[in-house]
């Protein structure tokens, strides 16, 4: 189970996401994931099931009403070559079909 630590930190990194999916552009974005191993965010993605979003208590009903098209566009284009893995995983996380 998530401590409240856990929670807030979870939440606090959501909220920097879709700060940074609404202000920045894909290429601003890229940038500053510039240091981080794609091979390691895929991974992470993989390790987060719905099970670990709800015990993080993240509103997942909000992020859906807050992603535009153009949003998941932006994501898609920072994902790159990833980006069926990552789409894929976030739409299951927030529940798309």
């Amino acid at each position: 189970m998530a401590s409240i630590i856990d929670k807030k930190i979870a939440n606090a990194k959501v909220n920097q996401a879709m700060d940074m999916i609404k202000n920045k552009s894909p290429e601003e974005i890229k940038r500053k994931l510039g240091n981080v191993k794609r091979e390691d965010l895929i991974k992470q993605l993989n390790q987060i099931d719905a099970q670990t979003v709800k015990s993080l208590n993240i509103d997942t009903e909000k992020i859906k009403r807050s992603l535009t098209k153009a949003d998941m566009e932006k994501i898609k284009a920072v994902a790159g070559k990833d980006s069926d893995i990552v789409m894929k995983k976030l739409n299951e996380l927030l529940g798309n079909k």
